[in-house]
């Protein structure tokens, strides 16, 4: 019988089909790609064949699977055939283009698909039985299975047939699902391979080798990623060897192996370290099978199998040209990756297959997002992460103080620290990764004044403020001086000097090195040396601990706020005395101390003096002028010291006037004190608050004051606009929060930290504490604890603080910030040394704050103010006292209050009175109008304090007069306390002091007032004279001994008040005269007195006041006619039936010092008419009436005046030259001249034009991409601080406002356009400095004139585009920016905004301070903004943004300037927006002159492009080739370039330029040219042409490829390689056209060896490309064929004589006859059984040619004797069966040999079914073992015989068994294909094993012995049975029972390979498969 190989594959019976299946392990389950997805080559774990790729070595493109082999993962797939030879277990899809063919006992869980691309008619899917199918089949064709499960859905086309069990899911008949099979990888061109061979054991790190060889046991690592190319890999040997694969833990790394080679692998192992795993080992062999003995296999491993490992490989291995063969030879092999083969793919036995594909990892881009800022009272922000890789992880990380609260490993967690926060993205294909870093700021409500030091302490003994001015220079701004006073590159300073080191310190101090100079006078103090002193000098102070204590800055001194005849005059009834009793300060003279008189520009004081406000020489009334002891030195201040002299000259005018600054130093201040003293000041007054000055002890100040005090000096002073705003407690310790060393200062219950909450604004807060104070020469131990006071978060964590190490020093600690928005946060008071729980006290000096909790010891007033001897004067709204109707007065919520303190043991109980506030000066101090009068009011406790003093002068010049005698400052405040007004509870209290002061009440007291009579009230219905009536007197100035005077007769007097009496009047005749008398007081009897006269019957004169009308009127306009308005007893004129001719007024004379054209300002309009007594007419009016005049004023306002350049047009290039203008005055206004009002203008404007010099605003300074700041174009990089973009430029933070997109300016956000626009523009000129146009950049411009070029030069003053746009946000700032290399930087800065040569907003000449692009002052004590020039109050926390200054005027200064002041000649400079092609603007050059309101209009300056031609240059490639064209091949063919501009490059373009383009010329298109970095090429008409780009051919290398044939095959067709393709081309894809010609002199049966191949260009042709044939030809190599002699089997009885033994030849190629020998083993003697018939010695000419193999035949030897037995058929059942296509039943056949031997009986006419029916004998059995056999066949039901034909008593027998529809039935009946799947063994009828059970066998494989071991059950040793996979019977040798569940069996003399075991226990039967090594 012969048996083809493909017959042989189903050889083995059902029976041991469902063996093979019940040994199959169905666990694993992985996930299956969905159906119809086309998938990639990644997505196979196994793919076989490709026709398409050139150069294939094999035509049979297919994967074939061998028995016991697992795939999990992935899809295994073939262009053609899917085939399994035995049981094969898938987690896989199996997807074919072609055909899948399954043996038996297969499990698969994916999906099925087969396409049949070929087209056939044949079955596309078929099977053997026992299948498991889990999901659905799509097949393009017929499907037939043999038996078994399928549950999914079936699909096939219409016209195709299904065969099989009937799918759970149904088949369908449509169109099937298919999967495309995929693209396979392209093909890597290879490195050449190097020269070292690799044999041994050994490190190989990425690179080129020879060959690699390994004999076993040797162990390659490879070290890294990289590639690792060889010429082949070639490895022997019995032991495995070992590669190791080391990544270095790098995450994105992979390991590639190319070998342009054979690969075997013979038997190896690997290990990984480092970071690696197969999805990162790549193979890649070029190899064709060459050397591969199996066939054409470019990639082998062998099968291995020890105790512990097997053979094994990792990693996606890729053959394009050959095969790949896996598990040769016994024992078994792993493969982790995926396996990718042109031809095909075998995968033997014993090989598990786990997908695992390669992935090179695609590094992911992470994006943090943009940088964040957030804002308070934000407390946490979302941050954005991103990453376009899909399936990324996230992870971050916060730095630099960043906290993350939530989502870590989200996109977008949450944060609530500023900081940086790293985002890593790892993309799980691979595990590389990849980062960014966002940052994040936090703009704070609450900012630091300056720098702080870290950890809010600075231990230098400069401090922390000096510090931060040394380190942060310029950076640190404080217009405001609230904490420094800065000129120029210096600062005032105070430095504390060591005990007895005065002198050496003060020389050491003023030498050169160190620099101090203006020195400050401080008395007599040898501790305390002040000056200015170079901020650069600075850090040299901390090396001088010999003679220094430590320095400060000379903090600046607070004064209150406020503005001309005081209402203050009437509610303190000062007026009263002047009146009443003739006071008016003469011979008493009083000093005043304040901040400055006249510092602000203009000279105000003189105009103060002209209008009277103040004495002088052209004050008509008062001409001794104010006398000046020392003005403010430092600069502008606001002249508050002015307006306190104007209190006090309203108040007592004829009081000589002094002044002197305090604000300089405490020490200072002292000096003036005395100084003032020393002028025989009287009385003195300041409003000076030093913060130095001590809480708990009199300071120097104080000290001054009880001096002079003590000389009879009235000293007053303001208590403070603190409000209530301190904290002062007994320190009580409480553990530091962490990060603090020593002990908080427990606020209550344990809390160290006393919550607060503050509005907008600057604060400055002042911790002082009880404790010796240094500078005061309590140098025994200076200060001996060391508090520090900081501010914290709710947790504790310190947001800053700025202390000092104060021990030996003083014990004082000051915190200065600012507020831009309303918050809350904690005061933390730690003391970080010493140990005494001291009183210590805070003060909020400035800010709006409100204590929340623990509110103590609330007395803010301090220093002189609490000085025993000084008058403290709190502040009452004039419009909250009695002469207002309120009664009693109400104090400001801002005036300071007092408290129970002890100084020096004498108590301070302050204040001591109030006095009014909120009154009228000339003085602009920035504050509210409170009336709306057009007059500015001064608030605070400093208009309060003169009012008082003015007051005490008065009460001195009485005493003088009264009594001979000056006052005593203890009568004088007893007085005063005597006869204020209570206001809060009676007495004395800590707000209001004794309560409001009354001058009128306190002069009554002692002095009586000369009374004035005004009119005599007589009772209606009576006539004086015959009746008797009480008269009612109406008077001034009435005393309560005043007496009515009848006729010089005293009458009985009621007094009812100061204005008001009433006396008896008797009958009389005549007309009698009426006077008052009220008697002197006084001893000198100069009080009191008789007053005018009144009689009854005399003409009443009337009253008339004559009022001047204000006017206003613009410069230059006529002067008006003035107008008065005329009242009569009151009444206006109108209704008191009078005209002006009645009285004398119809000739009003109206006097003014002003003209049209007098400077801006008000002035005095004065209204009289003169009446000369000798004139009758006059004469008689003044008999009847009384005339007062009364002034008002003309207020000149400033002129409109728009001046707008006149437009101009010009070619790029051209010189911009003088600009001209319109001029246009306010239209409605009417001119005294208009001609000489515009020569004026035109005079001014042309005198200030720098008229050879033209400003560019410059675009180009900056540029923000991505949201981030980029370098500037002067190199310097930008960041963010504090949420504004910022550069670094010579050390300095400046701002950045950029030209695109938008940024944060000032904390605002500024629109940023690539040009400025009109609106950015508008009414906005410039002024430059002198020093800037020193710095000018000349520039020669070209002008084109008839085809000649003239060159003309301009001096151009270069701006930024950012400056305007920042100084539009504030002016009052500047930042120094540059945007031209090698110019100096510069800045805009506000006209108005330069004062102390600092940068500050004006606003109506009072300095504000800038916090966060608001402008922030303080009016009594409160933040407040300005709008419009008037002070509105913060409403909900909330200040509103003004325009800096109404001119906008900018002032152009260089870098050089900061910090030196405006001290030169401004210029006017016209400015452009560019000289660039477009429309352009020009800005007007400033025209000065403060009497116009000037806006400014924009004209247009219109540049033409200048016409140029750019050529591109020609070039050329060759074909393959991909360029760039060089930007810079180009060349200016027509045309110049103006100035210095240049082309950087020009976009060219070709379609010739990619490496696809075919050979031949294409043009070279040139635009987009892109001009150097100062270059604008819009400034150019551009016209482009074309260049050429040459392709020629590129260069094939042509190379036979080597090939191989068997002898006696036809010569293979021979294939080239060809080298050098390019863009991606095979030769299909190439477009070359004909063939190589191919020759050698080896035919078909040439003998084994090696043969030429020669190649030629043939009929080759190509486009493209041409070809080199060098070194191409090739060798043929003849193989010996294969040839397998297998003996035949023979089949006789006992006793016959031996058959011919024969054989099969497979196969001879020509024919060939050979001889062969024949043996049988065992030697036959005629007995019964099988012997191997043995063939040998095969014998013919050729044998040379063949590699020869013999196969073993069978002599099968029945036994036929008279002992012989014959073989008996029954049949057990017959069952019905459903699930089979054409079979109904099924028979259960059993046949028993009887005889102890096997018989054989072939198929056929001695064994054989009959029947008239249809039925299936496919697994008819031919071997019968001793024993039992059974048999199922399927029937139709009709009557079938089972016949054999066997020999029993020497006789040849026929049994049969019969089996129809009619036989005995079995107990039931069941799906036949389930019960097949079900109960795969059928020994007879089903017995209920549980299949999906198996024995445990180990070890396995296995050499010798085997434990069998079944849990928990009772085994039969004694009917084991086991078998081969052909069903081959084997005696089991059991060794060993180990227990009743198991047992060992030998397996030693059996042949390697695959055995079953079949095990009885209790409950069944159960399997084993056991591998046989």
């Amino acid at each position: 019988m012969k048996i083809s190989a493909s017959e042989k594959t189903y050889l083995p019976s059902n029976r041991f089909c469902k063996l093979i299946l019940l040994s199959i392990n169905l666990f694993l389950l992985l996930s299956i790609s969905a159906k119809g997805q086309n998938l990639a080559i990644n997505d196979f774990v196994v793919f076989g064949g490709n026709p398409s790729i050139h150069g294939s070595a094999a035509a049979d493109f297919s994967v074939i699977l061998g028995s016991g082999s697992s795939v999990y993962g992935g899809s295994v797939g073939s262009s053609k055939l899917i085939k399994t030879i035995g049981g094969v277990q898938f987690t896989s899809n199996l997807i074919s283009d072609g055909t899948i063919y399954l043996a038996n006992g297969n499990s698969v869980l994916g999906t099925i698909a087969a396409a049949n691309s070929a087209s056939s008619k044949e079955i596309i899917f078929k099977t053997g039985t026992n299948q498991y199918f889990k999901k659905n089949i799509d097949i393009n064709g017929s499907i037939f299975i043999r038996g078994g499960k399928v549950l999914g859905k079936v699909t096939y086309p219409k016209g195709s047939t299904y065969s099989g069990p009937i799918p759970a899911g149904g088949k369908k008949m449509g169109t099937p699902t298919l999967t495309a099979i995929p693209q396979l990888p392209a093909i890597t061109v290879f490195p050449d391979a190097g020269i070292a061979k690799v044999t041994s054991t050994q490190i190989i790190t990425p690179g080129c080798y020879n060959a690699m060889e390994l004999k076993g046991g040797q162990t390659i690592t490879f070290s890294g990623a990289g590639t690792y190319t060889f010429s082949s890999i070639k490895n022997t040997g019995t032991t495995p060897n070992k590669f190791i694969f080391d990544l270095k833990d790098n995450p994105g790394g992979t390991i590639k192996i190319y070998v342009h080679g054979d690969i075997d692998l013979n038997i190896t192992q690997v290990d990984f370290v480092n970071g690696c795993d197969a999805s990162k080992i790549y193979t890649e062999t070029h190899g064709i099978g060459t050397s591969c003995k199996l066939g054409n296999y470019a990639f082998t491993i062998n099968n291995y199998s020890s105790s512990s490992r097997c053979s094994e490989w990792f990693g996606t291995v890729w053959a394009p040209y050959g095969g790949i063969n896996i598990g040769s030879t016994a024992g078994r092999s792993t493969i982790t990756g995926a396996l990718w083969s042109a031809t095909k793919v075998n995968i033997q036995c014993g090989v598990k297959i786990t997908y695992a594909p390669f992935i090179e990892c695609t590094k992911p881009i992470a994006n943090a997002g943009a940088d964040v800022n957030f804002t308070c009272p934000q407390t946490q922000v979302q941050l954005n992460g991103s990453c376009l890789t899909p399936n990324v992880q996230f992870s971050w990380k916060a730095i630099d103080g960043g906290n993350i609260l939530s989502g870590a490993n989200t996109a977008k967690p949450i944060v609530n620290k500023k900081g940086r926060y790293i985002l890593t993205v790892t993309n799980p294909k691979g595990g590389c990764t990849g980062s960014d870093t966002v940052t994040v700021t936090y703009t704070p409500c609450i900012l630091p004044y300056y720098p702080p030091p870290e950890n809010g302490k600075a231990n230098e003994l400069i401090g922390a403020e000096l510090a931060a001015l040394a380190a942060f220079g310029d950076s640190v701004h404080d217009p405001q001086q609230n904490i420094f006073i800065l000129n120029s590159d210096s600062v005032w300073v105070e430095v504390i000097v060591k005990e007895g080191r005065y002198q050496q310190a003060l020389t050491l101090l003023t030498s050169n090195e160190f620099g101090l100079t203006n020195l400050i006078d401080n008395g007599n103090s040898q501790f305390i040396i002040s000056g200015k002193m170079p901020v650069r000098n600075l850090e040299k102070l901390n090396q001088q601990d010999a003679e220094i204590n430590y320095c400060r800055p000379l903090f600046p001194a607070i004064s209150g706020a406020g503005i001309a005849n005081t209402q203050g005059d009437a509610a303190l009834r000062s007026n009263f005395l002047r009146n009443g009793y003739g006071l008016d300060g003469d011979s008493i003279k009083v000093g005043v101390l304040s901040d400055s008189y006249n510092t602000l520009p203009g000279n105000p004081a003189a105009v103060d003096v002209a209008n009277g406000d103040l004495p002088g020489i052209t004050n008509p009334d008062f001409t001794d002028p104010v006398e000046v002891f020392g003005e403010y030195p430092f600069g502008r201040r606001s002249d508050e010291g002015r307006a306190m002299l104007q209190i006090i000259h309203d108040i007592a005018p004829k009081a000589k006037l002094a002044f002197r600054t305090g604000f300089v130093s405490a020490g200072d201040l002292a000096q003036g004190i005395r100084e003032l003293q020393q002028a025989n000041c009287d009385v003195m007054v300041d409003d000076v608050t030093f913060i130095t000055e001590p809480f708990f002890q009199d300071g120097v100040v104080t000290q001054a004051v009880n001096e002079v005090s003590a000389l009879g000096v009235a000293y007053f002073t303001s208590a403070g606009n603190f409000g209530n705003k301190s904290y002062q407690a007994t320190f009580n310790p409480a553990p530091s929060p962490p990060g603090l060393t020593g002990s908080a200062h427990n606020f209550g219950g344990g809390d160290v930290l006393q919550n607060i909450s503050l509005q907008p604004g600057t604060y400055t807060i002042v911790l002082q504490w009880q404790d010796p104070i240094y500078s005061l020469g309590q140098t025994e131990t200076g200060t001996v604890n060391d508090l520090d006071i900081y501010l914290t978060d709710d947790s504790g964590s310190t947001l800053f603080g700025f202390n000092r190490d104060n021990l030996g020093g003083d014990p004082i600690e000051i915190l200065p910030f600012t507020v831009t928005m309303a918050t809350t946060t904690n005061i933390l008071i730690n003391r970080a040394a010493g140990t005494g729980n001291v009183a210590l006290k805070y003060i909020i000096f400035r800010g709006e704050a409100t204590i929340n909790e623990y509110n103590a010891g609330t007395s803010t007033i301090i220093g002189q103010a609490n000085a025993p001897a000084a008058f403290t004067i709190g502040a009452v709204r004039y419009s909250q006292t009695p002469a207002a109707g309120i009664n009693p007065p109400l104090i400001e919520s801002y005036s300071s209050v007092g408290g129970p303190i002890t100084i020096n043991g004498i108590p301070r109980n302050k204040p001591d009175f109030t006095a009014p506030d909120g009154i009228n000066t000339s003085v602009n101090l920035g504050s509210i109008d409170y009336e709306g009068d057009g007059l500015p009011n001064f608030f605070g406790t400093s208009a309060a304090a003169p009012h008082a003093a003015a007051v005490a002068a008065l009460m001195k010049q009485a005493r003088k007069r009264y009594f001979n005698e000056n006052y005593n400052n203890a009568d004088l405040k007893a007085l005063f306390a005597s006869t204020a007004l209570d206001m809060n509870t009676p007495g004395f209290d800590y707000i209001s002091g004794n309560g409001f002061m009354r001058a009128d009440v306190a002069i009554q007291s002692f002095a009586a007032a000369k009374p004035e009579l005004i009119r005599l009230i007589v009772p209606e219905n009576i006539t004086p004279g015959p009746d008797d009536f009480t008269l009612q007197l109406r008077a001034k100035y009435i005393s309560p001994d005043t007496k009515v005077l009848f006729r010089d007769d005293t009458l009985t007097t009621a007094y009812v008040n100061d204005s008001t009496a009433t006396a008896a009047i008797p009958q009389f005749t005549g007309n009698p005269t009426i006077r008052a008398f009220t008697p002197s007081r006084t001893p000198t009897g100069r009080d009191g007195g008789i007053s005018n006269s009144i009689t009854f019957f005399e003409i009443q004169k009337k009253n008339i006041t004559i009022t001047a009308d204000n006017k206003t009127i613009k410069y230059g306009e006529k002067l008006p006619v003035f107008t008065a308005k005329i009242r009569v007893d009151g009444k206006p004129l109108d209704s008191s039936g009078l005209t002006l001719t009645d009285i004398g007024l119809d000739s009003i004379v109206f006097t003014t010092p002003a003209t049209s054209t007098s400077n801006v300002n008000n002035y005095i309009l004065k209204a009289s008419r003169t009446f000369n007594p000798d004139i009758p007419a006059d004469a008689g009016f003044t008999e009847l009436y009384n005339y007062n005049f009364i002034d008002g004023f003309i207020s000149i306002q400033k002129m409109p005046l728009t001046v707008t350049p006149r437009d101009t047009t010009l070619t790029y290039g051209e010189k911009v030259g003088d600009i001209h203008f319109n001029y246009q005055f306010d239209p409605s206004v009417v001119l005294d001249d208009p001609e000489a009002l515009m020569d004026t203008v035109l005079n001014y404007h042309q005198e200030q034009l720098a008229n050879d010099y033209i400003g560019l605003i410059n675009s180009r300074a900056v540029a923000i991409v991505n949201g981030r700041a980029v370098p500037i174009v002067n190199g310097q990089e930008v960041s963010i601080e504090n949420g504004r973009a910022v550069a670094i430029v010579n050390g300095r933070a400046v701002a950045i406002v950029n030209s695109q997109g938008i940024t944060i300016v000032n904390g605002r956000a500024v629109p940023i356009v690539n040009n400025l626009v009109d609106t950015q523009l508008s009414d906005l000129s410039f002024l430059t400095t002198e020093k800037t146009l020193e710095g000018a950049r000349q520039v020669t411009n070209q002008k084109i004139v008839n085809g000649n070029i003239i060159s003309q030069t301009s001096n151009i003053i270069d701006i930024t585009q950012e400056s305007v746009l920042d100084f539009n946000i504030n002016s009052g700032q500047t930042y120094m920016l540059n945007s031209i290399t090698n110019v100096s930087p510069r800045g805009l800065i506000d006209l108005d905004s330069y004062t102390n040569k600092r940068a500050v907003t004006i606003v109506n000449g009072r300095a504000v301070a800038i916090v966060n692009g608001l402008e922030i002052t303080e009016v009594n004590g409160r933040a407040v903004t300005i709008v419009n020039g008037r002070a509105v109050t913060i409403v909900n926390g909330q200040a509103v943004p003004i325009v800096n200054s109404e001119d906008k005027t900018a002032i152009i200064i260089d870098e050089q300037e900061i910090g030196l002041g405006l001290n030169g000649l401004l210029k006017s400079l016209n400015m452009v927006t560019g000289i660039n092609n477009g429309l352009n603007y020009i800005i007007p050059g400033a025209l000065r002159n403060d009497n116009f309101e000037i806006s400014y209009g924009l004209g247009k300056l219109t540049i033409l492009p200048v016409p140029i031609s750019i050529t591109a240059r020609d070039t050329s490639k060759s074909y393959g080739q991909a360029i760039t064209l060089n930007p810079k091949a180009f060349s200016i063919s027509d045309g110049t370039l103006m100035f210095d501009d240049s082309i950087k490059t020009v976009t060219l373009s070709s379609t010739g330029t990619t490496a696809s383009a075919s050979a031949g010329q294409y043009p070279i298109v040139p635009s987009a040219a892109v001009g150097s970095d100062n270059t604008a090429l819009s400034n150019y008409n551009i016209a482009y042409i074309n260049g050429t780009l040459s392709v020629g051919k590129a260069t094939l290398k042509v190379k036979a490829n080597d090939a191989f044939k068997e002898y006696g095959n036809p010569n293979p067709t021979f294939t080239a390689t060809f080298k050098g393709f390019l863009n991606g081309q095979t030769f299909e894809t190439s477009e070359i056209t004909g063939a190589l010609a191919f020759s050698t002199p080896a035919t078909q049966f040439s003998n084994v060896g090696i043969y030429p191949i020669l190649v030629s260009i043939g009929t080759l042709a190509s486009t493209n490309y041409t070809f080199d044939f060098t070194d191409c030809n090739a060798k043929l190599t003849i193989n010996k064929a294969p040839l397998n002699i297998i003996a035949d089997n023979k089949v006789i009885n006992q006793g016959d004589p031996l058959p011919k033994f024969t054989a099969q030849f497979i196969t001879l190629k020509a024919g060939e006859t050979p001889t062969l020998t024949f043996t049988l083993s065992p030697y036959y003697k005629g007995k019964v059984g099988q012997y191997s018939i043995i063939p040998s010695a095969c014998s013919f000419p050729t044998s040379s040619n063949y590699t020869i193999t013999y196969t073993n035949g069978t002599l099968y030897v029945n036994p036929d004797c008279r002992y012989a037995k014959k073989l008996r058929i029954y049949l057990d059942c017959v069952e019905e069966v459903s699930g089979t296509a054409n079979y109904k039943y099924v028979a259960h056949f059993k046949c028993e040999n009887p005889n102890s031997s096997s018989v054989y009986i072939e198929k056929g006419i001695d064994n054989q079914i009959m029947t008239s029916g249809q039925f299936d004998d496919s697994l008819l059995p031919q071997f019968f073992a001793s024993g039992i056999t059974t048999f199922d066949i399927l029937f139709d039901g009709k009557t079938l015989y089972w016949q054999i034909n066997t020999i029993e008593s020497n006789k040849k027998t026929a049994i049969a068994g019969t089996a129809s529809s009619s036989s005995a039935r079995c107990h039931k009946t069941q799906d036949y294909a389930s019960s097949q799947q079900g109960n795969v063994n059928s020994w007879g009828s089903s017995n209920g094993t549980d299949l999906k059970m198996s024995l445990s066998v180990y070890p396995n494989p296995a050499k010798t012995l085997v434990t069998i071991k079944w849990e928990n059950d009772v085994l039969n040793t004694k009917t084991c049975l086991m078998y081969d996979m052909y069903g081959q019977l084997y005696p089991v040798k059991i060794t060993q029972k180990i227990n009743d569940s198991s047992f060992e069996i030998d397996m030693t003399g059996l042949r390697e390979g695959l055995y079953y075991l079949r095990v009885t226990g209790n409950s069944g039967y159960k399997f084993g498969r056991i591998i046989k090594e």
